[in-house]
């Protein structure tokens, strides 16, 4: 069995809130890690939202039954006891540091990464999606 990595840097050296405009269509991938980055005592927290609707929703709009989106849990891979619930995400508080998170995606179309809570610091996100052919 062969995979296909692609990698998608979603947010580099940002150093303020949103979503970055990237929505990223996961539909093929069998595995995705979330790698975040962080400098300059990074106050802020990260959350991962996916969605299963046709089309992409508007991420930059709160989730109705209209515009069909959820957060997403996290599993901290230095750590697998340390999961990261959806609606907390990652917190940052006068932190600098490397971190890999699985993300369970199981079976879902759209995923985009949110900067929430933002006060200082910059914040490099990237994805690492694998497809088992």
């Amino acid at each position: 069995m062969k995979r296909k990595n692609s990698i998608y840097i979603i947010h580099d050296a940002a150093a303020a809130t949103g979503i970055n405009g990237k929505v990223i269509d996961i539909s093929d991938a069998d595995h995705i890690k979330l790698q975040v980055s962080t400098s300059g005592s990074t106050t802020a927290t990260i959350k991962v939202y996916g969605a299963i609707t046709e089309t992409a929703p508007d991420f930059t709009s709160a989730a109705s039954i209209s515009n069909e989106y959820s957060p997403l849990e996290l599993v901290n891979n230095a750590d697998q006891t340390d999961i990261k619930t959806g609606d907390t995400g990652i917190a940052y508080t006068g932190t600098d540091s490397v971190q890999n998170f699985a993300v369970n995606v199981d079976n879902f179309k759209w995923l985009v990464i949110n900067i929430t809570a933002y006060t200082q610091g910059n914040i490099n996100t990237k994805l690492l999606l694998t497809t088992l052919q």
